[in-house]
């Protein structure tokens, strides 16, 4: 003789996790942040600089650094997903910077006599690479 036992109709068998979040009144989905590692080529500064960034909407970020002429380039920038770029002095810099949820962009900023250029080196998991 075998028993056959039905559990799944009174709800007692653990149900898959849902692939979606739940729609929450009054909760805003917003995605998670993506990180820009930023260097310069060449590595120092030729004269003082102030960097910042700007999102895909072009609006300027209020937070900038600002290096001392012969200082070290390196700026670590939390952005929201889409398309960023780099701002020197004020100034757009050539070339966009896709930033993605949890995943960091290094570039590198070069300065030239007329303008600046950003160049995407490789995008990759944020906090894997050492920079």
């Amino acid at each position: 003789m075998v028993a056959v036992f039905v559990l799944g109709g009174c709800g007692l068998l653990p149900q898959p996790p849902s692939p979606l979040p739940t729609f929450r009144e009054g909760f805003e989905a917003i995605p998670g942040p993506g990180y820009i590692h930023l260097i310069t080529e060449p590595p120092t500064a030729p004269r003082r600089l102030t960097i910042g960034s700007a999102g895909d909407d072009g609006q300027a970020s209020s937070i900038t650094q600002t290096f001392a002429d012969g200082s070290l380039v390196v700026v670590d920038l939390t952005h929201l997903p889409g398309a960023s770029s780099i701002l020197v002095d004020g100034v757009g810099c050539d070339g966009a910077i896709p930033v993605e949820v949890d995943r960091e962009t290094d570039v590198v900023l070069r300065l030239l006599p007329d303008r600046c250029t950003v160049t995407v080196l490789r995008i990759h998991e944020a906090g894997v690479l050492a920079h």
